[in-house]
């Protein structure tokens, strides 16, 4: 200590304790980056192992009815999206979701929307306030969500007619990104994840594969 106040000299008190504040912002801000850094590749890992895969086999309990919906009976693509009321890109994407679903509703695909970590007075809300029509259940004790491997919100599965996961989204879909991907579904054509990118590297920020 008599070694440090000689160095700093006069008012050694205020130059110690601003130098030590210094270090704890710096510490701070290294910390912040490093939590928000591994959690956006955390999330983005969100589904990736369904990849190229089949699709896991569930059982929906439906909202506003007495009806569990078995995805095995399902005979056409569908688009899986995992969502929650208080999720702010689930939020975003909700009306993306709704207008390409009434684009598509006769055409031979599904939409299926999975609430997790939710309770159904919040989650009906959300439907209800969004207009939202397309199947949606309650994935109540978790294991449909364990399946898929999610561990970020909202993640939108792609399975094509064979039953396969052909591409996953993390975070809230662009409408050209998940009506280009319907007709991929729709047409018989797998989704190149790689080329799509590509083709449109301009308008993509945020994409998980």
């Amino acid at each position: 200590m008599i070694f440090i106040q000689k160095v700093l000299g006069n008012n050694f008190k205020k130059k110690l304790f601003f130098i030590m504040f210094v270090c704890l912002v710096f510490g701070f801000v290294f910390l912040l980056g490093w939590g928000i850094s591994n959690r956006t590749y955390i999330t983005e890992l969100s589904g990736s192992t369904r990849i190229g895969k089949p699709a896991p086999d569930f059982s929906l309990n439906l909202f506003d009815q007495e009806e569990i919906l078995e995805s095995s009976t399902i005979e056409k693509p569908m688009v899986i999206n995992f969502w929650a009321s208080w999720c702010a890109p689930c939020i975003e994407e909700a009306a993306i979701l709704q207008s390409v679903w009434d684009n598509y509703k006769k055409d031979s695909v599904e939409f299926i929307g999975i609430n997790i970590q939710d309770s159904n007075k919040s989650a009906k809300a959300f439907i209800n306030s969004n207009g939202i029509n397309y199947i949606n259940g309650f994935d109540q004790d978790g294991i449909i969500t364990i399946e898929y491997g999610v561990i970020g919100m909202p993640t939108t599965f792609f399975v094509n007619k064979e039953g396969i996961v052909e591409a996953k989204w993390v975070g809230s879909i662009p409408d050209f990104v998940l009506d280009s991907w319907v007709k991929d579904l729709l047409n018989g054509r797998k989704i190149n994840f790689d080329e799509f990118r590509a083709e449109n590297r301009n308008n993509i920020f945020l994409i998980g594969d």
